[in-house]
């Protein structure tokens, strides 16, 4: 598992953006995470408040399968980029 850190407003946009533009499906959300599949791949969004302090705002950790087929899918929403992976 890898995480991907995005710059983004907010987890909520994050995941009706993946699940408009990509036609991935919502199996669980709350505040702080939610469970996307999307071909037969989990994606989990994982907001992790204490990371958010130390970068700022409009930051979040996605905890996602393998960072390549991530990108691979990130790369398909248009106005968003692929940061770097974290450690």
């Amino acid at each position: 598992m890898n995480f991907v850190e995005i710059p983004t407003d907010s987890l909520k946009g994050s995941i009706e953006l993946f699940c408009l533009k990509l036609g991935a499906k919502l199996v669980e959300q709350t505040d702080h995470f939610a469970h996307l599949e999307l071909f037969d791949q989990d994606i989990i969004f994982h907001f992790d408040p204490s990371y958010r302090q130390e970068k700022g705002p409009g930051f979040y950790s996605f905890l996602v399968p393998e960072e390549s087929d991530f990108k691979r899918v990130f790369d398909q929403c248009n106005g968003l980029e692929f940061v770097r992976p974290l450690r």
